[in-house]
């Protein structure tokens, strides 16, 4: 959706204003997605500096060379690409991986041209430096953590009920068959709901882990 959107005036941007600073964006781009998506900074981390970003996530062992620097990974959808055009050793841009065809790499890249745009590249590039790839939570282990979670109330161990569906309309959990629970909006990715708490009609307000597209 945001392929198209064009900088205001130099290196003025909503994403910079998001941000907190406005400046070369590419890399803020990333950090912007990654927040609109609900993923932490723990996956992603907020950061501005291109070098940084390359530089955590090789901390982290997530860090894959590409072909032209000795690698052979085959970026995925979600991987984060970065770029040496000075070909100098150091990452001097970054995009998201979009897909891979063949040989060809599909990204969606901030301040590329002063606006979002979508690019091609050989992967046998020497444009590519590397490719960070984030530890994001696959949809097995989101299901295997919300079951245990749902276990620990069942058990009286905890009161927050786990489930939210996509559109946040009322009803939104079970907590027992017979129960439901009330959503009042969604606030950074949690559900504000009113819930039951025993069988005589009393309620408390909480929040509840909202995963998109689970019900």
């Amino acid at each position: 959706n945001e392929i198209g959107y064009k900088e205001q005036g130099k290196n003025q941007t909503k994403y910079g204003e998001w941000y907190g600073m406005q400046d070369e964006w590419c890399n803020i781009f990333i950090c912007w997605c990654a927040n609109q998506a609900g993923i932490g900074e723990d996956i992603i981390p907020k950061m501005a500096y291109v070098p940084s970003t390359a530089n955590w996530f090789d901390a982290k062992k997530q860090y894959k060379n590409s072909r032209a620097n000795g690698g052979n990974y085959t970026p995925q959808a979600g991987d984060i690409a970065l770029f040496d055009y000075n070909h100098n050793t150091t990452s001097d841009h970054i995009g998201i991986v979009e897909r891979v065809e063949g040989n060809t790499l599909y990204t969606i890249e901030g301040n590329k041209d002063n606006m979002v745009k979508r690019c091609t590249y050989s992967l046998d590039s020497r444009d590519i430096r590397a490719y960070c790839v984030p530890a994001y939570i696959e949809a097995e282990e989101i299901k295997e953590s919300e079951e245990e979670e749902m276990k620990r109330y069942e058990n009286g161990s905890t009161t927050e009920p786990v489930y939210a569906d996509t559109n946040c309309t009322n009803k939104i959990g079970s907590l027992n068959p017979w129960e439901k629970c009330d959503c009042f909006g969604i606030f950074e990715n949690r559900a504000m709901v009113r819930y039951k708490v025993d069988n005589q009609n009393n309620y408390k307000i909480g929040f509840c882990k909202w995963l998109s597209g689970v019900k």
